[in-house]
């Protein structure tokens, strides 16, 4: 029994700037137009109760690769090192105007919802994982990836990050 409730409390756990693949189902899935139940996600905040990320699967596979390349001059370290991650926050992210294309990536993630444990992606595969066709976007009606694409194209287009969620202007410290 103590291991199955070790294994719950460690399914969970997720270090800021680091990427990671789960399996997830939203919380207001009856309401919203799509969500991803695959998501590959950069942590940028942590809540007691989830975290705050970059799905990237909400750009298309090339825009992905573009907004990581940018992302790299928050990176801690070498590309190749195993303990490399993004320094990266959102009030941060919020003043690189370059990285607009993270707008409509930036979503809630709450841990009650994450159906499997976080699988991390080393930085060396950062790259790889970004231009993986895993994505799986579901909601009321039959989803296409390229209408989710489309869609936030718009929405990079029109807006940069604007306003901060509640708590996120705190100062985070990087583990």
């Amino acid at each position: 029994m103590k291991i199955i409730r070790e294994r719950q409390a460690n399914r969970h756990k997720s270090v800021l700037g680091r990427f990671y693949f789960f399996m997830y189902t939203a919380k207001l899935r009856e309401t919203l137009p799509w969500w991803d139940k695959f998501p590959l996600v950069i942590v940028l905040h942590q809540y007691h109760d989830g975290f705050l990320g970059l799905n990237l699967h909400y750009i298309h596979p090339k825009d992905r690769l573009i907004l990581l390349q940018q992302l790299q001059i928050c990176a801690s370290g070498p590309l190749t090192d195993e303990h490399t991650r993004l320094k990266l926050t959102y009030p941060m992210l919020q003043n690189m105007h370059r990285a607009y294309r993270a707008t409509p990536c930036i979503k809630r993630y709450l841990n009650q919802h994450i159906l499997t444990r976080c699988v991390e992606i080393p930085a060396a595969e950062w790259d790889i994982a970004a231009a993986l066709p895993v994505q799986h976007f579901t909601g009321r009606d039959i989803v296409h990836s390229e209408e989710v694409w489309q869609d936030s194209k718009k929405k990079y287009n029109k807006s940069s990050v604007k306003s901060v969620p509640p708590e996120v202007g705190k100062r985070t410290s990087w583990l």
